[in-house]
């Protein structure tokens, strides 16, 4: 599965925590399969799993899941949008992912 197909099937799917994990492992596989943008999944895999240790044992508002997946639908989108470009392009989008994960969300 290519890191679009694995965005495209994170956002059909319902904002539970099923949703994340999936997330998480697949991107742990494209690092096998794609190495030159490891930092990037393992990043986003990262915040993915980091809300699963957090939710996975507990009720959920469905408000609280729908704003976590939106925000790290926004992370993979990001990093969608410059998938083909220079390498300065990524370098920038994956530390501004990096960086609005670890100030600007709070929740997961």
């Amino acid at each position: 599965m290519t890191y679009l197909e694995t965005v495209n099937v994170f956002e059909r799917e319902e904002s539970g925590t099923d949703a994340f994990k999936n997330l998480h492992r697949s991107l742990l596989n494209l690092m096998k399969s794609d190495p030159a943008h490891a930092a990037a999944y393992y990043i986003i895999g990262t915040a993915a799993h980091n809300y699963v240790m957090r939710y996975e044992d507990q009720a959920v508002e469905p408000e609280t899941a729908d704003k976590a997946k939106q925000a790290l639908l926004g992370f993979c989108k990001k990093f969608a949008a410059v998938l083909n470009a220079s390498g300065e392009e990524k370098l920038a989008a994956i530390s501004a992912i990096a960086n609005d994960y670890e100030w600007k969300i709070a929740n997961f």
